[in-house]
């Protein structure tokens, strides 16, 4: 579980759910096309707290270091 703050909402992930999936289920916009962790269309930006590694699986390190991960991972 995680709390997330999205533009001005604020909402907790479910155990076993993903960020992605959390936003699809609430309504919120999320542009995104895999849901696999292939295609980068849904990398977003930790600006605060930290983030799984498995969300940073094929990043590049410059972006992960900067707080990027995909919300679908």
């Amino acid at each position: 579980m995680a709390l997330i703050q999205y533009r001005d909402q604020c909402f907790e992930t479910s155990p076993g759910e993903t960020v992605l999936e959390a936003m699809l289920r609430l309504g919120l916009p999320a542009s995104f096309s895999c849901q696999a962790g292939s295609c980068h269309v849904c990398m977003m930006r930790a600006i605060e707290g930290s983030v799984p590694e498995l969300a940073q699986h094929g990043i590049p390190p410059e972006l992960a270091s900067l707080g990027y991960f995909l919300p679908c991972q």
